[in-house]
């Protein structure tokens, strides 16, 4: 199947993990597709300039996009409407990440400052700064959820306490380095 034309240039695609989903995001739109059928089940409008980072719960419950205006918006995959936004100031938001059970989702910014928020209401659950003011790259939530990893563009990988907000002990470097 082709999907398109699109009207604006594409910036990032994600599959849900139960495979019922497609999205697409671009400029100031997110369009979600049905995979049985390749019909657009609705196109999500923002007045954010460019969606550059999409990402899945672990349930497809959940559809999380950052973009060009510093927020975060949260939507429910099955109705397309819109569970919460949360807007920050200062750098822009470099990665997202859900939790296996998909409850948390956490966002890091361009300077290493990392949030994670309920999924229920958008409240933050913990805020801490990397070590290093360097961009964040990736994040993954352990399976225990009882730590995040951030990956900062500069190579380091820092791990946190996601209850008590406190560094964890770094792991050994791999390549001895």
């Amino acid at each position: 199947a082709r999907l398109g034309p699109f009207p604006n240039e594409i910036a990032r695609v994600a599959f849900a993990p139960d495979g019922r989903s497609l999205s697409v995001s671009g400029i100031a739109s997110l369009t979600v597709f049905d995979r049985k059928t390749w019909q657009e089940r609705f196109n999500l409008r923002t007045d954010q300039r460019v969606i550059w980072g999409i990402a899945y719960s672990p349930d497809s419950k959940w559809l999380a996009g950052v973009g060009d205006d510093r927020t975060v918006r949260v939507w429910n995959v099955e109705s397309g409407k819109t569970q919460w936004v949360a807007s920050y100031t200062g750098q822009p938001i470099t990665g997202l990440a859900f939790e296996a059970v998909g409850r948390l989702l956490a966002d890091g910014n361009a300077l290493g400052a990392v949030r994670v928020n309920r999924i229920a209401d958008g409240r933050p659950v913990l805020a801490y700064a990397n070590r290093e003011p360097t961009a964040i790259r990736q994040m993954a939530f352990s399976a225990d959820r009882r730590y995040i990893a951030t990956l900062a563009t500069d190579g380091r990988v820092e791990l946190w306490n996601i209850e008590s907000g406190v560094a964890a002990a770094a792991p050994p470097d791999p390549f001895g380095q």
